[in-house]
């Protein structure tokens, strides 16, 4: 086991199988052929083009690997278009070609806003230091991340596999998310242009009151319904819609009927920061970060002390100090 990614207080699935984890990264200044390049010299497997700025890379000693430049429309085929809708071929074979040139040119100039992304196939926890190797070897290659421009502002996503799908079980870690949020966000130090931006939204006050309170206790079609009335979009720092929509998808569906949402037993955490120009950054700091959560969700003392002090502190005329407050009781537990 890696030392540099402990374990998680319940290292195992309900199926007895070690739990994993998908990482998403996202940075500017490397191309999609180029990085693609650099996960099959590190991980092998083949490269599969399916344009310019979306490209696989299958077969890999890991999984497969998608990299691609995080703008759905320049993905869009209209060859293939064409044939489903009865062109002859020829036509179709124009239209690729012109589809290619256009996709390029709108490519390299959406790649001066949006960023390169690698989603990582989920693996083992305890094998994240080759996520880490990954980072490290787009960093080498000039990759830059949220801190490198005006304009930049991505992220680093961690897919967390649950141990259990237990209703339960999730809102105990959902709880100690909430609990510990605004204390996770300082310890990052989110840069502002993404505190600003939509994509890592805070969760609406009314819903975290409704959920930190001990009287709460849902079964999971009340669970999902409070979550999709109070928060009916993808772009929280912890997005709940693919763990979900994997307990109920046609629930999900019918009040997200045109979300893209890819149905998985994980929690979706969107809040870090991408720093991946930055020597001393480290996906293995983000992910004890994240086992806070987890340890506290897993010790019930210290989970009632958390929400008992929330309570007190929601009580107050002007309620500031909460992450202080938080610091203390991390320390003293």
């Amino acid at each position: 086991m890696s030392a540099d990614f402990p374990s998680p207080p319940r290292p195992l699935t309900a199926e007895g199988k070690k739990r994993r984890v998908g990482v998403e990264i996202e940075y500017s200044d490397l191309g999609v052929p180029e990085s693609a390049a650099l996960v099959r010299r590190l991980f092998g497997g083949e490269v599969v083009e399916s344009d310019l700025h979306l490209m696989e890379v299958k077969g890999t000693r890991l999984g497969d690997f998608l990299v691609e430049l995080d703008l759905r429309l320049l993905h869009r085929n209209k060859a293939k278009e064409a044939k489903a809708a009865g062109s002859d071929d020829e036509f179709a074979r124009f239209l690729d070609d012109l589809d290619r040139e256009l996709t390029k040119a709108a490519g390299d100039i959406a790649g001066l806003l949006v960023p390169c992304e690698i989603a990582c196939p989920p693996i083992p926890f305890d094998e994240l230091d080759e996520i880490e190797d990954l980072i490290a070897g787009l960093r080498d290659a000039g990759a830059t991340g949220t801190d490198s421009s005006l304009l930049a502002a991505f992220g680093l996503q961690l897919n967390v596999e649950l141990a259990s799908l237990e209703t339960d079980d999730i809102l105990r870690h959902i709880r100690a998310y909430f609990l510990l949020s605004e204390w996770l966000r300082e310890e990052i130090g989110v840069n502002l242009k993404r505190r600003l931006a939509t994509f890592i939204d805070p969760f609406p006050r009314a819903y975290l009151d409704k959920v930190i309170d001990p009287g709460y206790r849902p079964d999971q079609a009340r669970l999902i319904d409070d979550y999709l009335t109070a928060n009916p979009t993808r772009y929280k720092e912890l997005d709940l819609l693919p763990l979900f929509a994997q307990l109920d998808e046609e629930r999900v569906r019918a009040r997200l009927p045109d979300a893209k949402i890819n149905p998985r037993p994980a929690f979706h955490y969107r809040l870090p920061d991408s720093r991946i120009d930055q020597p001393h950054w480290r996906l293995a700091e983000e992910w004890r970060r994240w086992l806070k959560v987890e340890r506290v969700a897993e010790d019930e003392q210290l989970l009632s002390r958390l929400q008992e002090a929330y309570l007190e502190h929601r009580r107050q005329l002007l309620p500031i100090g909460w992450v202080e407050r938080v610091r203390h009781i991390l320390r003293s537990a």
